[in-house]
């Protein structure tokens, strides 16, 4: 929950991936544009995404043909815009979900790389304490060279 807290106050970086997660929530059923913010908002760890960029998003998908909008009047209230997911926007879907899955790929790989790195630098980080507690307490030990201490020692 903290997280989500934590994403709501985040500064909004971008919405790269607004228009993917928009045909997703699509191809659930129709919808409006502020249920669909409302949905970003809610169901997605870090929303980077605000009513601009969903409606522009949801303009630039119609024009593409990729959804569908239609207006609905009610007797009272707002009138509404519904959109719906186009065949041409199935075929979007399946696209952004193969771009999304290579992206993730790459992420996966920096962020392994990154957490070895880390790991790296903390046992590096150890093993410098857990010397320097041995010298504190061998006084040889700190006189001795590098190069004369046995491998597990350096």
């Amino acid at each position: 929950m903290r997280e989500r807290e934590e994403a709501k106050t985040m500064p909004k970086k971008h919405g790269r991936h607004t228009a993917a997660f928009l045909l997703l929530f699509l191809a659930d059923g129709p919808s409006y544009g502020a249920l669909l913010l409302k949905r970003l908002e809610n169901e997605i760890p870090y929303c980077f995404s605000d009513s601009a960029i969903v409606y522009r998003s949801l303009q630039e998908m119609e024009r593409s043909g990729l959804i569908e909008g239609r207006w609905e009047m009610p007797d009272t209230g707002q009138p509404r815009k519904w959109y719906a997911i186009t065949a041409k926007g199935e075929k979007e879907l399946a696209a952004q979900a193969e771009d999304i899955r290579q992206r993730h790929a790459n992420l996966e790989f920096f962020l392994s790389r990154y957490q070895a790195r880390a790991n790296a630098k903390d046992n590096t980080a150890a093993r410098a304490g857990h010397r320097a507690g041995d010298e504190a307490h061998n006084p040889a030990a700190a006189a001795q060279p590098a190069e004369g201490r046995h491998a597990d020692e350096r």
